[in-house]
This record gives C-alpha cells, sequence and structure tokens, in this order.
C-alpha cells in the first residue's frame, strides 16, 4: 500500500491509495546474495539517480554503469551463485552488484496491477483534477 500526500494551494491532502508493488518471485531473490546493510547503501546510491541501467534481453545480462567509470553486470535472472563482476575495488558482492540487482528486480520483474486496480487510479485522478477546477 502506498501513501500519497499532495500539497494543493499549501493544503496537504492525504490519500491511501491500495496499489500494492508485487514483483514476479523467487521469494527472496535479492537477499540470498547481498545482506541488509549492502542492499541498504545500494538504494542509497540508486535514490541519487546517477547510474545508466541497461538489459539485453539476447544475452540476459543486466549492466548499470555510474559517471565516475564504475560499471557493474550479471546475469538476469539472478543465479545462484552470483554470476557477473564489477570493476570497483570494493570486496565482492558489492554495493554497485546490489543496486544492479535491486534496479533491475524493480524494472523487469515488477507484476502489472489489477484491471480494477487501474480503473480505481483513473477514478482517483479524474475526481482530483474536477476538484481542482
Amino acid at each position: 500500500m502506498v501513501r500519497l500526500t499532495t500539497f494543493c494551494g499549501g493544503m496537504g491532502i492525504n490519500q491511501t491509495i491500495k496499489y500494492p508493488l508485487a514483483f514476479k518471485g523467487p521469494k527472496g531473490q535479492i537477499e540470498r546474495h547481498f545482506d541488509e546493510d549492502l542492499v541498504f547503501q545500494a538504494v542509497q546510491l540508486l535514490l541519487d539517480g546517477e547510474a545508466q541501467w541497461r538489459h539485453s534481453e539476447t544475452s540476459q545480462t543486466a549492466r548499470m554503469e555510474w559517471p565516475d567509470g564504475t560499471r557493474a553486470q550479471m546475469l538476469w535472472p539472478l543465479t545462484h551463485p552470483l554470476e557477473g563482476g564489477c570493476n570497483c575495488q570494493l570486496s565482492k558482492p558489492c554495493i554497485h552488484q546490489a543496486a544492479l540487482a535491486i534496479e533491475s528486480k524493480a524494472t523487469l520483474d515488477q507484476l502489472p496491477p489489477f484491471t480494477n486496480q487501474l480503473r480505481q487510479k483513473k477514478d482517483h485522478r479524474m475526481a482530483f483534477m474536477h476538484w481542482l477546477q
């Protein structure tokens, strides 16, 4: 469930939108390869928003590159043991590989919402637009 706060004319409108964020399995795919602290650091790195992400369907490879020249790659979907690498000097698996795994999971494995959820989202948007007029 996602809580959305919209600020309109100085007035905050709290609205709970019931759109679950769902991803394809298997369960624990990220946790199997990366510890919690590394995942947290990787999310912080992703929030900086400076990396370029790519995925190749033919080679089943995900890649990410940062402005400082750091490059990480891995097979996607993830394999056990983890197959891929990173050109940084950190111990492996590193923060860059964790960031790549998180971005790949979020981009490639997100399940679409149910049809009735899409309709509700459209209805919420239309009601909000009518309220603004």
